[in-house]
């Protein structure tokens, strides 16, 4: 076995564990991949655990720290400590941090998933072999070495070879027609830092679609989706909570476009207001991007719903037909009817039809809207400080506070 296989059957004892009887040979796992095995092997990530936030935080270290003394042994440090480039600042020490975070988040309840469709027989008989198959596919992705040597070169290349590409903000693409004049700290954030950044977040893409591939095929195989289960998704909650594991990447996004509004105003000028349309894009783009894809379960959920709304009208309106012709027809009293179980039973019955009637068509919670809606708008709140600075903000407290 390689020294990657070795690792990635590591990351699954605990899962498979968890499973018990019936347990897969292999589950789906990010804990794969070139840059995974290297962490391993700087001891920045151990086998076992699917913390990833040590790896992000000392490549982003690494780059901030040799940019920074370059800049300083230059003299070119008040000019990178400016706000003109405040995105290049947001995408080392912090979108890319929150990337690689996202992996290990995403590791962390893939187990539960797969747990939760074994052990409460969502998938039950012939459908174990498929989901083994699309588990196994998921694995040869995300271990795969060519999808990361190709998107390291798709990273590389417009900033090596000074591709004049249309971009937003002043340190998105390396300017072009700049020749040996450019300081040495701008050559190491365009040569080095931008394509690492653009690598690991083309990478995150990657594994998202690689998940997305997943749930798809898993839309197709024969589920026992239950419509009277509590989660009101027949028991597909657990794809929700993978689902909530993206947000750090949503965070990411947001935060880099965030900052690089704040670069085009500081370097162009202008207003935030002609910068709305962008922010709402960006909010659009997310919620595209990480909860729209859930609807492919729609058609599944309806039908679902559909049978068990038919079946549970039948099975009521001969329950209540017999309750009504013992009870209330049949000549038995209101004592024997105090803690009988036909009382608790109609009771019972109620609740699973109305569990029917909330079922929803995509196992989107409420929670998940929520979350990805603060990911997604948090990262913009500062921006309102070109609109209303700091001062007047202060100014109009204190006035407030003392009552003048």
């Amino acid at each position: 076995m390689t020294k990657r296989g070795t690792d990635t059957e590591a990351t699954l004892q605990t899962t498979t564990e968890l499973i018990g009887d019936r347990q897969l040979t292999s589950v789906p796992t990010l804990m794969a991949g070139p840059l995974h095995g290297l962490g391993v092997r700087l001891g920045l990530i151990r086998p076992d655990s699917a913390n990833t936030l040590l790896l992000g935080l000392a490549i982003a270290g690494l780059l901030w720290a040799v940019l920074m003394l370059l800049a300083a042994a230059t003299g070119t440090l008040n000019q990178l400590l400016s706000l003109s480039v405040i995105a290049g600042h947001v995408r080392i020490l912090v979108a890319l941090p929150l990337i690689l975070a996202c992996e290990g988040v995403v590791e962390a309840a893939l187990g539960p998933f797969v747990r939760g469709l074994m052990v409460s027989e969502i998938v039950r008989g012939a459908a174990v072999t498929a989901l083994q198959r699309e588990c196994d596919r998921f694995n040869r992705l995300t271990s795969s070495r060519l999808p990361e040597v190709l998107l390291f070169i798709v990273a590389t290349v417009p900033d090596w070879v000074s591709m004049d590409v249309p971009v937003f903000g002043a340190t998105a693409m390396r300017p072009v027609h700049t020749g040996a004049e450019m300081p040495a700290a701008g050559l190491w954030y365009w040569l080095v830092c931008l394509p690492v950044f653009r690598f690991l977040l083309l990478r995150a893409v990657f594994r998202l679609g690689v998940w997305y591939l997943l749930l798809w095929r898993l839309s197709r195989i024969e589920l026992n989706l239950v419509p009277t289960h509590p989660d009101r998704v027949g028991g597909l909650r657990f794809v929700a909570e993978v689902q909530l594991g993206f947000i750090l990447l949503t965070a990411a996004v947001a935060t880099v476009v965030s900052a690089a509004i704040a670069e085009q105003i500081a370097t162009q000028g202008g207003h935030l207001r002609s910068h709305y349309g962008t922010i709402v894009v960006t909010l659009l783009a997310c919620a595209t991007a990480f909860i729209a894809p859930l609807l492919m379960f729609a058609g599944r959920l309806w039908r679902v719903r559909l049978r068990g709304r038919a079946a549970y009208a039948d099975l009521a309106a001969g329950y209540v037909g017999a309750f009504d012709a013992k009870w209330l027809c049949g000549g038995a009293g209101e004592r024997d009817l105090l803690g009988s179980a036909d009382l608790q039973s109609l009771a019972d019955l109620g609740n699973s039809v109305q569990v029917i009637d909330e079922m929803k068509i995509a196992p989107v919670t409420q929670e998940m809207v929520v979350q990805y809606a603060m990911a997604g708008i948090i990262p913009m709140l500062p921006l309102l400080l070109f609109e209303f600075p700091m001062d007047e903000i202060a100014a109009h407290v204190l006035e407030k506070l003392l009552g003048a």
